[in-house]
């Protein structure tokens, strides 16, 4: 794939479609709607971000095609709305087995997204002997108007925020597949996770008996979409 030397803008790097990533950058996206291609093999010990940026201000779009992650046990893929891991979290790889991060897609509606993963000392793309190319992540992104209101669309609502002891959502619109809700701690763990059915759009009901004061983000991950909310727990 061919690069393209652009103009730096305030210490980052302006992309054209045609630019293939294969390190850690920092990049301002461009807002035509054009995709920019990345491929990256994570190795064992890896500690790598990458922080994209509109450059008008809309949503960023991050699609992969392809790709493997081990188990958060081991390997961790954590994806933020904003230009740093205090951002409201979107994505965190699942606990018990691999993850195929094939077709997961995500919207930065910040104008930012950050992506950060981590590695221990086993078990990687680019382990010799242990795992073949297949392992290889593969995404664009992109960022411009074309889809914004339905991406931006609000998914659900939740109160009472601050929250005590329980935590209720809805869903604005229905669904009718399991639907997960994860909530995060500060630093991206998970602290609590719940699968139900939705019925509807009636109201769905969280004990928050296990959580401690503090603050956390919650995502609600449909077969569609992710989304996250910012909530404060008061006891």
């Amino acid at each position: 794939m061919r690069s393209i030397l652009l103009p730096a803008v305030a210490g980052l790097t302006l992309l054209s479609a045609t630019t293939a990533l294969r390190a850690q950058n920092t990049v301002i996206i461009p807002c035509n709607g054009a995709s920019v291609g990345v491929s990256y093999c994570y190795t064992d010990n890896a500690d790598h971000a990458w922080h994209w940026q509109s450059e008008c201000g809309a949503p960023i779009f991050l699609t992969f095609s392809s790709g493997i992650i081990e188990s958060s046990l081991y390997d961790q893929l954590m994806i933020y709305d904003g230009p740093d891991h205090l951002a409201p979290i979107l994505y965190l790889n699942g606990l018990s087995a691999e993850v195929d991060l094939t077709g997961l897609s995500f919207v930065g509606t910040s104008g930012d997204l950050y992506m950060q993963m981590t590695s221990n000392a086993t078990n990687s793309c680019a382990t010799n002997g242990f795992r073949d190319g297949s392992w290889e992540w593969n995404w664009t992104v992109s960022s411009g108007a074309v889809g914004v209101h339905e991406q931006q669309a609000e998914v659900f609502n939740l109160w009472p925020n601050p929250a005590g002891s329980e935590l209720y959502l809805r869903l604005q619109q229905p669904l009718n597949a399991i639907t997960t809700l994860r909530i995060l701690d500060v630093i991206g763990r998970v602290v609590y996770q719940a699968r139900f059915q939705p019925n509807g759009t009636a109201v769905q009901r969280f004990p928050l008996h296990g959580l401690q004061s503090g603050h956390y983000s919650v995502v609600l991950i449909t077969a569609d979409r992710v989304q996250s909310r910012q909530l404060q727990v008061i006891r």
